[in-house]
């Protein structure tokens, strides 16, 4: 291995980065935070557009209070973001990036169907 212009590991003959160990604590955060299905069912409810707790809890068949935590934690790693409206507060997906992650792992999911199959 040798470094990158991009301070990470590049791995020799493969063009290929290890990203710094700062990166990866990142990824790795991010990963977790996506692991949990009930998270991954809000995300899946954004899709569809910004929406109030109320309005994710319908979706998800869960309490509020489960619905708001599970918000928290998405949003506190930037996954989702949320706008105070009146007396409502709104949330979203924070960025495009988001869906692409989803339908990344779908598609990989379904790959791997159709190789088994």
């Amino acid at each position: 291995m040798k470094d990158c212009q991009c301070g990470c590991k590049e791995i020799e003959g493969n063009n290929t980065c290890i990203p710094t160990k700062c990166v990866i604590c990142e990824m790795s955060k991010v990963l977790k935070v996506l692991s949990d299905s009930t998270r991954l069912k809000i995300l899946y409810s954004l899709l569809e557009g910004d929406k109030c707790v109320n309005s994710i809890q319908d979706d998800v068949n869960m309490s509020q209070s489960a619905v708001s935590h599970q918000l928290r934690v998405l949003k506190d790693i930037n996954l989702v973001k949320c706008v105070k409206n009146s007396n409502r507060v709104i949330y979203a997906l924070a960025d495009d990036h988001i869906k692409t992650i989803l339908e990344m792992v779908q598609e990989h999911i379904n790959e791997g169907e159709n190789i088994n199959a």
